[in-house]
């Protein structure tokens, strides 16, 4: 949760596991294997890549910038800001809670408020592809998903190409909430 207790993202012991990447056209074993929380006793390690759930998406891919059994399928969520957020573990019906800070990277030299900004553009755009996917506009989608890929892998503000594009989108009949 961050810092105004809004769910960033949630794991479980029973998330299902997504569907092989129809029509892929790079090696199946670049992509990261999916790992969900252990229910077995004892410790575990479980590692959130501080990112936002994936938005909605008709066409999932690969990079290009693969690491074999490390890549991440395209689209994702768009990262979080810097901040304080509360991990919460639950089993059996008891939660445990911690505090996390998530920091920047400190060779990036990029003011708070532009990551912030780069941060919310995200999020309209992944509100953008949730709802063109509920209404069968893939065409939507794919331009809000290539969107997405080049607001949130900037590390500065967004540019006003982006913004507008964005708003563009926005005022298209699947893009209006």
């Amino acid at each position: 949760r961050d810092r105004c207790g809004r769910e960033v993202r949630r794991y479980t012991s029973d998330d299902a596991a997504p569907p092989a990447i129809a029509n892929l056209d790079k090696p199946a074993y670049w992509e990261r294997p999916f790992v969900r929380p252990s229910i077995e006793a004892g410790m575990h390690r479980f590692v959130w890549d501080l990112r936002e759930p994936p938005p909605r998406a008709f066409d999932h891919d690969l990079p290009i910038s693969a690491v074999p059994h490390q890549t991440p399928r395209v689209p994702e969520g768009p990262l979080v800001v810097p901040g304080r957020y509360t991990i919460g573990l639950q089993v059996d019906g008891r939660t445990r809670k911690q505090p996390l800070e998530v920091a920047m990277d400190p060779r990036v030299a990029v003011p708070q408020a532009a990551i912030e900004a780069q941060y919310h553009l995200a999020m309209r755009l992944v509100a953008i592809m949730d709802r063109s996917y509920a209404q069968g506009d893939r065409d939507l989608n794919a331009e809000a998903a290539s969107l997405l890929d080049t607001v949130d892998g900037a590390d500065g503000v967004p540019t006003l190409q982006a913004v507008e594009a964005v708003r563009a989108l926005e005022s298209s009949k699947a893009g209006r909430p």
